[in-house]
């Protein structure tokens, strides 16, 4: 970055300052195709290059376990309970309903089936959507084995029915009495159903975040591991989501700063440092400094990751 003097330093302070990922769009949610079920896509897998970060709207359990390949987000790890977290999107709203899709595909066996799927009620004590994030709870709706599994419900898929590449959809509705009807939907590559189940849960059992999630049934410490999924396609829709953008985290994680009298003719200087998630090689790789100056954002400086 370039060298400030103390009266600019101190403008930046009080007119507010940005750092920008350049090439990185402020929106990423795109509209998904006519007639996809599950509403709008979220995130931009099937645009983006390949990397280990998945973008700003998920939150990976590990993230070095994901990575961005081909146009998919595909877990790295045959380990139990991989998950990645929309964080963008809460269901709080009991009087509405939900619906999500996602398109899987097996990338690789694993002597335990551990399956793929959905976990929708992920939450903390304080159901928080941070702390949500790393909540061991919820309900699961997938894959696993030959059936569909959802909630304490379970259901065979038809009999030759390829379970290496499926879609799922899943539908949340509130009914009287307090509870919420889910059902969960396979069909293979074609279109055609394979298998359906249902499960009506307490309502307060859906509140929460929502996930993909690669085997989630765990294999056992010290057991054979499960498989390798990948997930693309991923869209959610619904009023019983509250949908806040503002909580993206990244590409630019975070950011520190010093002022220091260099005790030169240079002046008072400030350096800036930002920490991204890890990018690809075919990522823009600048970052760029603004100010805001007459309600208008000022480029002062710009580095190269």
């Amino acid at each position: 970055m370039t060298s400030l003097n103390r009266r600019t330093a101190l403008k930046i302070a009080a007119a507010g300052t940005t750092l920008l990922a350049a090439g990185e769009a402020s929106d990423s949610t795109v509209t998904a195709a006519e007639g996809k079920k599950g509403g709008s896509i979220v995130g931009r897998w099937g645009t983006t290059h390949d990397r280990v970060w998945l973008g700003g709207e998920f939150w990976a359990n590990p993230m070095e376990n994901w990575v961005i390949a081909d146009g998919a987000a595909e877990c790295q790890s045959t380990g139990g309970d991989r998950n990645v977290h929309l964080i963008t999107h809460q269901i709080t709203n009991l009087k509405g309903s939900f619906e999500m899709s996602v398109d899987i595909e097996e990338v690789e066996a694993g002597k335990t089936a551990g399956g793929a799927g959905f976990r929708v009620g992920i939450r903390s004590e304080i159901n928080e959507y941070r702390s949500n994030s790393f909540a061991k709870n919820g309900l699961n709706a997938g894959l696993v084995d030959g059936s569909l599994v959802l909630g304490r419900n379970k259901s065979e898929i038809r009999d030759g029915a390829n379970s290496k590449l499926f879609a799922l959809h899943l539908t949340g509705k509130p009914e009287e009495g307090g509870r919420f009807r889910l059902a969960l939907t396979a069909t293979d590559k074609s279109g055609k159903t394979i298998g359906t189940v249902a499960f009506n849960s307490p309502a307060q059992a859906v509140l929460g975040n929502v996930a993909i999630v690669n085997n989630l049934s765990s294999p056992e410490r010290g057991k054979a591991r499960g498989g390798r999924y990948r997930f693309q396609n991923w869209a959610v829709d619904g009023d019983a989501f509250t949908v806040t953008p503002e909580q993206k985290f990244g590409p630019i994680l975070w950011s520190m700063y010093s002022l220091s009298d260099s005790r030169s003719d240079e002046g008072f200087v400030m350096k800036m440092s930002a920490l991204t998630g890890p990018l690809g090689e075919k990522d823009n790789q600048n970052v760029e400094l603004q100010i805001q100056q007459g309600g208008k954002w000022k480029s002062i400086g710009s580095s190269k990751l």
